[in-house]
């Protein structure tokens, strides 16, 4: 750590996601009603084939840093607010910029607050249809080709040395990712943060919409142009995996060569598609470091603390920057952490095992142990003899409301289910309690067997840790599975009423030390709303469903004898050693 300029950097990097949840929240003016369009001044210039005008005003800007504002032409003709801050006296001296491309507009010195003092030049940029960028708001489909309209501009100016690197936090991180989707031969490295490179199951996780989070964003985006048509009617429309999501999504890294620090966020939005984008990236030629702290957007609330989760911003900005100095052919320290950086969580008591970092080569390895569903709501390390059945009433006008979890326009986060967990539409298995701390990292994977009397409907489970004596049950992770998305994301398949089917649901991976006396619990429902849209189990696609009645369903939930459900639990032995700091 560099003392108190590390720390000083740290806490503008969360002032600069606080602006963009700010710009899109429901509190308050949006960023964009407090400017007037640019006054685009003179005849256009142009630099790398790319024409751009300078722009006059300020824009809200500060006078911190020297700082440039221009339209940029994009190759069918739109032009996006683009800024530039290049150090005083440094206008012809070649540096090597890193590049923020960002919906919440116009823009902010953050970027500059980072990066400037190690030498770069700083610029950030207004996706179109947002800001004060022209165009209609693309969903990514146009991000990639508008990346390197952008560094070819970028490139030709008297600051620049041809090395670009890309960076941000949430959509700005997705614009990042997106980057890749073609060649770029500037863009030399990244450090993306709580985003991610794939995008259906951002949106439809199991086949379930991700309500609040996706159309109250998609919402905020339209309210930046609300004579737009609303984009959440096209997500609709893309309910199935099709090439339309393709486009936008890193499925294959092998023409991929830049090297990527990646930030994620165990409580995050992203969380799974992140590591997941990791995974994918570690097949290309670059190398691939991955941070991985507590919280991701969570860090607004303040319901408990993790100790020491701050590194998670100290390790991942300074492994950025090394990266970046080290490819500008600049003297950077060499840090200590390696392929991955882990917090590794645990309950919120005093001495309670779990609540520290590590850093390792790989994945630690992970043993599969099986807890089987069984009666009386018991979790059993041996399956029942006797098949057992429970059936419970879904009603979708009474969905289970969301209490905590990966979410980010309503409270998210490890927070207690037991206000929930008494309805009659949740049904609770619970371990006994350790004598010992259980660690886990991975994915828990928990397998049901399951009937409706509908025709389609979902099944949630969360997974949570349990206090002694009557205490909290705080969450750890949670999922879905829409029934008629259960053999694949492209084609629908409808349930038969009264059909047993399996269910796999393989929940985003944790890090967690389960202290002594404590208890792990499943809950399984049928809603969870509403961070995901209820289902109304009429069958219907999104974007008709509401044309025709919803339906109350009779679900049932098999385990015992020949229903072998279980909650599989990636034990890893011992504790994962700690890296100190």
């Amino acid at each position: 750590v560099h003392g108190d300029l590390t720390l000083m950097r740290l806490a503008l990097l969360l002032v600069a996601v606080a602006l963009g949840a700010w710009a899109v929240g429901p509190v308050g003016p949006r960023i964009t009603d407090l400017y007037s369009a640019p006054e685009v001044t003179g005849e256009p210039l142009v630099a790398g084939g790319v024409r751009y005008w300078p722009l006059k005003g300020d824009y809200g800007m500060g006078a911190k840093w020297p700082v440039e504002h221009f339209y940029v032409e994009m190759s069918d003709g739109v032009k996006l607010f683009t800024s530039v801050w290049v150090l005083a006296g440094k206008e012809s001296t070649p540096s090597s910029a890193v590049l923020d491309r960002s919906p919440y507009g116009p823009s902010t010195e953050e970027t500059a607050d980072l990066w400037l003092p190690d030498g770069f030049v700083a610029v950030m940029q207004n996706m179109r249809g947002t800001g004060l960028s022209e165009g209609r708001f693309c969903f990514w489909h146009c991000e990639a080709a508008d990346a390197g309209t952008t560094m070819a501009w970028m490139v030709a100016f008297p600051w620049s040395n041809g090395i670009v690197f890309e960076t941000g936090a949430s959509a700005d991180g997705m614009n990042a990712y997106a980057s890749l989707l073609q060649p770029q031969p500037s863009l030399k490295a990244l450090f993306p943060f709580w985003a991610t490179g794939q995008a259906y199951e951002t949106v439809y996780q199991n086949g379930a919409f991700r309500e609040s989070l996706v159309k109250s964003w998609l919402d905020s985006i339209q309210a930046q142009r609300p004579w737009e048509p609303s984009f959440v009617d096209v997500i609709y429309e893309q309910e199935a995996y099709s090439d339309w999501w393709a486009q936008i999504s890193i499925t294959n890294a092998s023409n991929i060569t830049q090297p990527l620090v990646h930030w994620a966020g165990w409580y995050d939005i992203f969380l799974q598609m992140q590591l997941n984008t990791f995974a994918t990236l570690q097949g290309g030629s670059g190398t691939q470091r991955l941070v991985v702290g507590p919280r991701g957007h969570c860090f607004f609330e303040d319901f408990r603390k993790f100790p020491d989760d701050r590194y998670a911003e100290v390790f991942s900005y300074e492994l950025a920057t090394e990266l970046f100095l080290r490819l500008s052919g600049q003297p950077a320290d060499t840090s200590p952490l390696s392929t991955l950086t882990l917090y590794v969580m645990g309950s919120n008591e005093t001495n309670a095992p779990g609540n520290y970092w590590t850093t390792l080569s790989e994945w630690p390895a992970a043993t599969p142990q099986p807890w089987f569903l069984a009666p009386g709501g018991a979790l059993s390390r041996t399956p029942a003899a006797a098949s057992t059945q429970t059936t419970y009433l879904y009603d979708p006008s009474n969905p289970v409301p969301t209490i905590g979890g990966n979410n980010l326009f309503i409270p998210c986060g490890p927070q207690d289910q037991t206000p929930v967990e008494s309805r009659p539409d949740v049904l609770v298995f619970t371990t006994e309690a350790f004598t010992e701390p259980v660690s886990i990292t991975g994915n828990i994977v928990v397998t049901l067997y399951v009937s409706s009397s509908a025709n389609d409907t979902d099944f949630t489970v969360k997974i949570t840790d349990v206090f002694p004596d009557g205490g909290p049950s705080i969450l750890l992770t949670d999922s879905i599975q829409r029934m008629r998305w259960r053999n694949s994301n492209t084609v629908p398949e409808l349930m038969v009423p009264g059909t047993v089917y399996e269910v796999v649901i393989e929940m985003w991976a944790t890090a967690f030390v389960f202290n002594t006396g404590h208890s792990v619990r499943l809950a399984v429902s049928s809603s969870n709303a509403p961070r995901f849209a209820p289902n109304p189990n009429n069958g219907y696609p999104i974007a008709i469903t509401a044309l025709y009645p919803a339906v109350n369903a009779l679900n049932t939930v098999y385990y015992g004898g020949q229903y072998a459900a279980t909650v599989q639990l990636p034990i890893v032995s011992g504790t994962i050693s700690s890296v100190s700091r």
